[in-house]
């Protein structure tokens, strides 16, 4: 049986490692071929060398012509989805016939990382990382026919032959571990202030991740003067030696993020480190409350959670030793392959039909709408209205969207501008994006951009004013503030501010 997988690009992160244990494990039943292809460049720099091994084999590349080829012999086309502009030019192209499994590597209810209707609509089988994922509106609602049809939701799974050998190491000191996603779309935002002030006098906390983010937070503690209680080890390849060094596992995450299952928490419980996490997203489907894990719903409760476990190493121990039995018996590999296996015969017996998404336009802004679903209403007003006050309005809720949804590479504002280059709209969004996050001179660049691109409203001027006062450039300030005097003289806020600096 051949699968064909297609990815946004194959990396160290977390959706390319639960396939590549996937594929690793389910090869070894020869019955199984697998191809990967990687619609970017792979980036092949944080894998250690043993994981290489064969990899290179199994990675594709090819035209266009090609490629259809490859899918058409394939007989199961495995999808790894999140958000991405890459992807959904993929599922919109046309493409032969084929059987389609679309695996979800988000929980699907948090923009940008929607489950929108017309992918589930658009696959033969929808596969859930996590449980969590058969809760949210868009799979809840269907019909019980359809879920029981192609929705099922079967665990990412971590290549747990990487922790063989597991040793905890004595030390002094009560160390808190994080390791993961360091910048603000997945760790929680007040993750330095929130640890610093945790008041036990030996505790460390050891943070490993990718680098850019660990240099922020490394100033955050400077600033806060906490750096003393925390070390900062970048992306890290050995996640055994940094797991045998921790006594808990502080994993909060931010409170719109998209986790699924969470392939670092089924590792440091299967050597059976506690974690404590919050409430949100995926992950808190992977850990059970007071029996493998403390799950927590406040920054306070977060801190009494630490500081409960470490006066009470006993707890510590039973959380960890449950959550060892617990994960060794949920997340084994034959367990989860087996499930793979009976999915891939199902999916077999189909017969292969044309699978293409359908957008209402080949425009990047049009398309990141859609890609939205439910949550998409700011951008079609300001897409669409003829209302100032609910353009103004509107414009607000994109300026104030969270890291996760203008997140320049995860699907967010400013991919997808990156992406749709000559997008007038994606340049104003993010150009809202940049104003609102202080980042003046960035923002101006948009606008004007946007502008060069023909961005059809007045209101784009009225931004740049204030970009333009921000950086004291009064005289371009006011041919900004003209301009929407000019275009709506009704526009009083204009006026005032112009008279203001005359």
């Amino acid at each position: 049986m051949k699968i064909l997988h297609v990815i946004q690009q194959l990396s160290c992160g977390g959706a390319a490692r639960a396939m590549l244990s996937l594929i690793k494990y389910c090869s070894l039943d020869s019955r199984f071929k697998h191809q990967i292809l990687s619609l970017l460049p792979p980036n092949l720099s944080g894998f250690q060398n043993e994981q290489l091994t064969g990899l290179q084999d199994k990675i594709i590349e090819g035209n266009e012509t090609e490629i259809k080829q490859i899918i058409e012999e394939a007989d199961i086309v495995q999808v790894h989805f999140w958000n991405s502009p890459e992807m959904y030019e993929f599922l919109a192209s046309s493409l032969p016939p084929h059987r389609l499994i679309i695996w979800l590597h988000i929980a699907g209810n948090t923009p940008p990382h929607i489950l929108p209707k017309m992918l589930i609509n658009n696959s033969d089988k929808v596969i859930a990382s996590s449980p969590y994922t058969l809760e949210i509106q868009s799979l809840a609602s269907l019909k019980e026919s359809v879920k029981l049809e192609k929705i099922k939701s079967i665990y990412s799974i971590s290549d747990f032959a990487r922790l063989e050998n597991f040793a905890s190491q004595e030390h002094q000191e009560f160390v808190v571990g994080y390791l993961g996603t360091t910048n603000p779309v997945k760790i929680h935002p007040n993750y330095i202030q929130m640890n610093g002030d945790i008041n036990i006098p030996n505790i460390r906390f050891l943070v490993a991740g990718d680098e850019t983010g660990c240099l922020q937070l490394q100033k955050q503690a400077e600033k806060l003067n906490v750096s003393d209680k925390f070390e900062f080890l970048g992306y890290i390849k050995n996640i055994k030696s940094f797991l045998e060094k921790i006594d808990v596992f502080g994993y909060p995450l931010c409170p719109n993020n998209y986790s699924t299952v969470e392939l670092v928490l089924q590792e440091v419980m299967w050597v059976g480190i506690p974690p404590v996490i919050f409430a949100y997203g995926g992950a808190q489907r992977t850990v059970i409350h007071q029996e493998t894990g403390l799950i927590v719903h406040s920054e306070k409760e977060y801190q009494e959670a630490i500081l409960y476990l470490y006066e009470n190493p006993q707890e510590r121990k039973r959380l960890g030793d449950n959550a060892k039995i617990y994960a060794q018996k949920n997340f084994a590999h034959d367990l989860i392959m087996g499930q793979w296996k009976q999915l891939y015969q199902e999916t077999i017996e189909l017969p292969k039909t044309l699978h293409q998404l359908s957008f209402n336009s080949d425009v990047g802004s049009d398309i990141f709408r859609q890609t939205l679903d439910k949550y998409a209403d700011p951008f079609c007003k300001s897409l669409s209205s003829d209302n100032i006050q609910e353009l103004l309005e509107s414009d607000s809720i994109i300026a104030s969207s969270s890291p996760v949804l203008y997140n320049i590479s995860g699907g967010g504002i400013l991919h997808y501008q990156r992406y749709y280059s000559k997008d007038a709209y994606l340049s104003f969004w993010g150009g809202l994006v940049w104003q609102k996050q202080g980042q003046n001179i960035r923002a101006i660049a948009y606008f004007k951009k946007a502008i060069q691109l023909g961005f059809p409203h007045w209101r784009i001027h009225w931004y740049l004013a204030k970009a333009f006062e921000k950086v004291k450039a009064f005289d371009l300030m006011k041919t900004s503030l003209q301009e929407v005097i000019n275009a709506d003289p009704s526009f009083g806020e204009a006026k005032n501010m112009l008279d203001y600096y005359s």
